[in-house]
């Protein structure tokens, strides 16, 4: 049976910069989550996340999430009653080279019902990418969000792609001269 369990999560100043999400998707790759409120400055973090999945699974994620030494409170547990999208992982197709992985500043606009829309899980399933949360603005019925993403060329490319096929307007930003 499906359940769906949704945190509030408190970040502090040492686990901001951290692949936080990143690594909750890689940890529990049966599970699906979704970012409900994220507010994330330079000194800490408060994020409502949704994690949907077999209970073993999800409370797998939930001790994942509390190793990471963030403030990790559960504010509700049901059944769910949907289906997990079928979203196949992506296959490396060549072996990374190091060399030529390049890193991406992103600022992400989100409008509207896309806010509620899993982006963040299709990503990780899709791409091969790594990528953190650095800072958010949310308001109804924007959020903006700057997203560092680091990965091979075509990976990168193709998770920017994806993101503006779905309705994300995607600027790019300028990097710090030694990214963090």
């Amino acid at each position: 049976m499906l359940v769906e369990h949704t945190y509030e999560i408190v970040f502090d100043r040492e686990q901001v910069p951290e692949p936080i999400v990143w690594g909750l998707a890689h940890e529990c790759r049966e599970a699906m989550f979704n970012i409900d409120f994220l507010s994330v400055s330079k000194h800490e973090a408060l994020m409502r996340i949704s994690v949907v999945g077999e209970a073993e699974t999800v409370n797998r994620g939930e001790a994942f999430l509390k190793r990471t030494g963030a403030d990790v409170k559960l504010v509700a547990a049901v059944p769910f009653r949907g289906e997990i999208p079928n979203v196949p992982a992506r296959t490396r197709m060549v072996p990374p080279d190091p060399a030529q992985a390049i890193h991406r500043k992103l600022w992400l606009t989100i409008v509207g019902p896309l806010r509620r829309q899993p982006l963040f899980w299709v990503l990780s399933r899709r791409f091969d990418v790594t990528y953190k949360l650095m800072q958010s603005t949310v308001g109804e019925p924007v959020t903006i969000i700057c997203l560092h993403m680091w990965g091979q060329p075509q990976e990168v490319e193709g998770a920017v792609q994806f993101l503006r096929d779905q309705g994300v307007d995607v600027e790019f930003g300028e990097l710090p001269a030694r990214p963090e």
